[in-house]
């Protein structure tokens, strides 16, 4: 709603009520409900077309309707977006092309807390999130945030659970049983008392998934031990479980996250096929605490504190029976039982002004302080060949000594309404770590409404990706070198977008972007030691169309994506096209159809990688509903054609790349009370 429409309706409103013989007073009172009204929708972000960002929004209840299952199913539905998983099955959505080989490339933010985790900068456990407990999810395309000082550095993900204010009382549970002796439950609860509001969620998921590897593992190119590669299947089950809780009122709230998540060891810490026993575990639990406060007319307060664990464990056979290495020969295999755990306490605060006709300032200052807490390294004797030695402190896996990290960052903001029509937003940041050298970002954003249905942005940003810790102190470990003297990656951007209000929420939406980066992170080397190894140039363009009708809804998304690096003429491990669509139709008597259509385009591999590209797909979903108010039923199959849909292996690892799990028929039922 623009301020012409809000100036209109407000002056309408109040001639009514005046021709009514309401006195002033009352009418100034709606005047002043008006305008809280609409700060709160610009707040809530409920009109996300004319915020100065490229970003996207799917709601809950909608994706559920359409078939998808996890947030990791939803993230494909978005415009840019794709999914890259490595030898460990660490899942890492991959925003236009940027940097498949790095973790961190993006932040997610779950009801406003960004969970990213410190070993590998990732948050794959949070992708298993089943779609019932989400409310909504917005992504952020191209640098750029939803919180000021927390700029991703590809793009961003906010997900909003049912702990947002305004969210039903009262519950919703949920069962799943599915392929692969797959079967998940959950529930959510909300209450109010007073002035405080409760919320709860949790959910189980367990299967026992495993995958065929395509080719034999990366023993197949060693010339001592290329007897012992196999192939066979990869342990890709998983047993997750998760619980939320969040306590809050109009000032103060308290929100934290305990999820376990443990799966099979899949392709192998070394890329070889481990045992059939082997498993990973990702622990990771949160508590963050907000403070809001009006200090006084036009300026408010906004602080927060919070703690966070994360880490990693590994128990399984590394290498197979036979194993050589050097003069050493491993009669029953090398074994390894590994683990790290790591914390972060961090705090901020911000103020922010309104009190200008045309100005909202903001000026906030974060520190956190990242820490590694416990270490295990415990493996077959390296020696004898035979038996267990704990390499904890003489030979770890991973330096926890030197593992720690003190970050501040500064930032102020401005949003200039100019006009009706025209409003521009900037953005300045300088953020200092104990590790990294100063880095100062700044982000501005123009926003033009040529007509009541026809929007323009123009913007132009910067940003940067601090090394994630097994980059920087991985050692003992030939997969993974870490190198102390990694220098953060950057980036600039150039993007531009319109967009063309149809009917209601309907809209047309078409942008272009241009990012220049610098210093990127991989390992594409002999020694497998992560480097600044180059620089990338990336551009293309995005297409939405959404359309609901009467009994239904229509969606497609397409995207352009190219470019080259600073040692070959293309992109690697980066699909040029993605084309995504998804429709739904209501059959009455409470029945409805749902299914989403994705394609993903051929995948070049990097230089002095002579297999065929990674080749493109077509997945399928679809689900039929039955809702009845109180309770409904869902029949569902995830890629319904049982489409080949791998992800790039790196060079000189496994010969084929890695597959993922095939066709996936579910059955759901839940109640609301």
């Amino acid at each position: 709603m623009t301020k012409a429409i809000r100036s209109v309706f407000a002056v309408s409103v109040c001639c009514s009520i005046a021709c009514m013989g309401v006195d002033e007073l009352a009418v100034n009172e709606l005047a002043n409900d008006i305008n809280n009204f609409t700060k709160t929708a610009t707040e809530t972000k409920q009109n996300i077309d004319y915020l100065p960002f490229i970003m996207s929004v799917w709601d809950g209840k909608q994706l559920s309707k359409l078939g998808v299952r996890t947030l990791k199913d939803a993230l494909m539905l978005f415009p840019g977006v794709d999914v890259s998983v490595d030898n460990v099955r660490n899942s890492s959505p991959i925003f236009r092309g940027s940097n498949p080989f790095a973790y961190g490339q993006s932040r997610l933010l779950i009801d406003g807390i960004a969970v990213n985790d410190r070993t590998f900068d990732g948050y794959s456990i949070y992708l298993d999130m089943p779609i019932e407990m989400i409310r909504r999810i917005e992504v952020v395309r191209g640098p750029g945030s939803f919180a000021e000082g927390a700029n991703g550095y590809a793009g961003t993900i906010s997900v909003v659970t049912y702990a947002e204010k305004g969210s039903k009382e009262g519950g919703r549970v949920f069962v799943v049983g599915g392929s692969y002796q797959g079967y998940s439950g959950g529930a959510i609860f909300n209450k109010t008392l007073g002035d405080w509001r409760f919320h709860i969620d949790a959910y189980h998921y367990k299967d026992s998934a495993k995958t065929a590897i395509s080719g034999k593992d990366a023993l197949i190119y060693s010339p001592v031990n290329s007897a012992l590669a196999h192939s066979g299947d990869a342990q890709t089950w998983l047993d997750t479980s998760a619980v939320g809780v969040s306590i809050a009122n109009n000032e103060f709230s308290l929100s934290g996250r305990f999820t376990a998540y443990e799966l099979g060891s899949a392709f192998g810490n070394f890329y070889v096929l481990p045992d059939e026993n082997g498993k990973q575990k990702m622990p990771s639990w949160y508590l963050e605490g907000k403070y809001h406060k009006e200090l006084f007319e036009n300026t408010t307060l906004d602080a927060k504190v919070g703690y966070m664990e994360d880490g990693w464990e590994s128990y399984a056979r590394t290498y197979p029976a036979g194993m050589k290495i050097g003069s050493m020969s491993f009669a029953d295999g090398y074994w390894a039982d590994l683990a790290v755990k790591n914390r972060v306490a961090y705090g901020g605060v911000s103020v922010k002004y309104d009190g200008f006709d045309e100005h909202t300032i903001k000026v906030g200052m974060y520190q956190g302080f990242e820490k590694n807490i416990d270490l295990r390294s415990v493996t077959t004797n390296r020696t004898t060949g035979s038996g267990w030695v704990d390499y904890s402190t003489s030979a770890p896996f991973f330096d926890g000594d030197a593992a720690k990290r003190k970050t501040t960052k500064m930032y102020i903001s401005d949003s200039w309404e100019i006009s009706d029509e025209l409003a521009l937003s900037f953005e300045l940041g300088s953020d200092k770590g104990s590790d990294f050298e100063r880095q100062n970002n700044y982000r501005v954003a123009a926003v033009w409404q040529a007509s009541d249905n026809d929007i323009i942005k123009l913007m132009t940003s910067t940003s940067y990706r601090a090394p994630a810790w097994q980059e920087l102190y991985g050692m003992n470990n030939p997969a993974r070198v870490g190198n102390r003297a990694l220098k953060p990656e950057r980036v600039t951007a150039y993007e531009a977008q319109y967009i063309r209000k149809l009917d209601g929420d309907d809209s047309f939406g078409v942008n272009l972007f241009h990012l220049q980066n610098e210093d990127q992170i991989n390992k594409l080397n002999a020694q497998n030691q992560y480097r600044n190894a180059g620089d990338s140039t990336i551009y293309g363009s995005e297409l939405e169309y959404k359309k609901r009708f009467n009994s239904g809804s229509l969606y497609i998304g397409y995207s352009y994506i190219n470019g080259k690096t600073s040692d070959q003429n293309s992109l690697s491990a980066a699909a040029m096209h993605l084309l995504k669509g998804a429709a739904s139709i209501e059959l009455g008597g409470g029945f409805s159809l749902g299914g989403t259509l994705i394609y993903v385009g051929d995948k070049n591999r990097v230089t002095g990688d002579s297999r065929s590209d990674t080749g493109a797909y077509i997945s399928g979903d679809a689900a039929l509903n039955y809702d009845a108010k109180a309770w409904g039923a869902q029949l569902g199959v995830r890629n319904a054609a049982d489409a080949a849909i791998t992800y790039p292996s790196e060079r000189n690892t496994y010969a084929g790349d890695y597959p993922t799990n095939k066709q996936f028929v579910f059955i759901k039922l839940f109640s609301r009370f």
